[in-house]
């Protein structure tokens, strides 16, 4: 088949969850035979990179991304809350991608468009009668709604809540005007089933390519780490989070323990807050599985969030135990005390940590099963799985621009 892919961002190099997914995504689908174009939102810093997607698409139309100063963020947000808008759908409406994806539909024929979540819909031509399957990383009024549980300041938790009806509204309206949505985890595609019953859907997950993750056994028995980029707040909720809340206890059990916090976009006064001698925070690692597989332990002790971590695929791509908040945890298929643990409580995460980096043939066993997971669920080849049975029940093969695609709804 003939795809158009559509990116909010471009996916190479897959430097954060959604650049994953969707360079996961476009992989997948090449190895699966079909002929990508993708058409992708670029800064400055990604036309180095542009080259990176040449093995997986014939076709790379690179459009600037929208990149308003502070003054026309706020007016934007004013306008968006005045017509009751998520704030995302006018941040990312852009003439210079509407007449990309217009221009390239006039020229080729194509079998279906991959559109890069709700905020990307807008940009699609409305006169679009091609199936049009919706790529969703997450719920994004999920982690709005979270986030406004731990804000204290009112009246950002007035407008977070408020924001969060408008997107919720939005992206139950997006998956009625698309031919299916590609949810990332059966959790997250029974809740939108529940919003939205007449839609489309299927099981698209996030996965890594556990390949070329190779597990090293050695390690230095006491470091704890936590992999995420640091300009997301749900990030670094869960490091102030845990250093306040379960740091302390972890001391106490594990005399000796060091938390490492790995990722990108590091703000100088976040780590100022949280200096201490057993906290070190690397910025921007060349390899994260280096990282990784330094650590005795990962944890990921997340409160706000949606969709699925792929910081708990990585480690277990390395063989290495996962300690998890129910939210962290959420809509992967690990068991809890086989390949994962999983709690909530402050202080028995730091008792179960504390046991793991007591107990080496615990951490090799309980990482091992992870890694085991992870390949037959979490894997390239779990995603091409995946991808071939969900193109064959939402895409008629060789559909092109034919009459018949007409039959097809579309985006209005």
């Amino acid at each position: 088949m003939r795809i158009l892919f559509t990116s909010l961002a471009f996916p190479f190099p897959a430097s954060n969850g959604n650049r994953m997914r969707n360079s996961s995504l476009v992989r997948a689908l090449a190895q699966e035979g079909h002929n990508v174009t993708l058409v992708a939102f670029v800064s400055d810093a990604d036309r180095q990179h542009l080259s990176l997607a040449a093995p997986y698409c014939p076709s790379v139309i690179p459009v600037p991304l929208p990149s308003p100063g502070p003054v026309r963020s706020l007016v934007t947000r004013l306008v968006s809350a005045l017509r009751a808008r998520p704030y995302g759908v006018l941040k990312f409406r852009s003439a210079a991608m509407q007449r990309a994806l217009r221009s390239e539909l006039a020229a080729h024929a194509y079998d279906a468009i991959f559109c890069d979540d709700v905020y990307m819909l807008g940009n699609l031509p409305r006169e679009c009668r091609l199936p049009v399957l919706l790529n969703k990383h997450d719920l994004t009024f999920e982690i709005m709604q979270r986030y406004a549980r731990f804000e204290s300041n009112p009246l950002k938790r007035a407008y977070i809540a408020f924001e969060a009806r408008n997107v919720r509204a939005w992206e139950i309206d997006a998956c009625r005007r698309v031919r299916a949505v590609l949810a990332c985890s059966q959790r997250d595609l029974d809740l939108l089933r529940g919003l939205c019953p007449a839609a489309g859907f299927a099981v698209v997950p996030n996965v890594i390519d556990v390949d070329s993750y190779s597990p090293v056994a050695t390690n230095d028995g006491h470091t704890v780490l936590y992999v995420g980029a640091m300009d997301w707040l749900p990030n670094r909720d869960a490091v102030r989070y845990f250093v306040a809340e379960i740091l302390p206890e972890l001391r106490k059990l594990s005399p000796g323990v060091r938390l490492v916090v790995a990722g990108r976009a590091l703000p100088p006064d976040f780590q100022r807050e949280l200096q201490a001698p057993d906290v070190v925070f690397t910025g921007e690692v060349a390899d994260m599985r280096t990282q990784i597989s330094a650590a005795a332990v990962s944890i990921v002790p997340l409160r706000i969030g949606s969709g699925t971590r792929l910081k708990i695929m990585e480690a277990a791509a390395m063989e290495r135990p996962v300690v998890s908040t129910s939210i962290g945890a959420e809509g992967l298929n690990f068991v809890n005390g086989a390949d994962i643990e999983i709690t909530d409580a402050p202080v028995e995460f730091a008792r179960v940590t504390a046991a793991l980096l007591a107990s080496p043939g615990r951490r090799e066993s309980m990482g091992k099963a992870a890694r085991a997971r992870a390949a037959q669920e979490y894997s390239i080849q779990a995603l091409r799985r995946s991808l071939h049975r969900c193109l064959l029940e939402f895409v008629p093969s060789g559909n092109g621009n034919s009459v018949d695609s007409r039959r097809h709804q579309a985006v209005s």
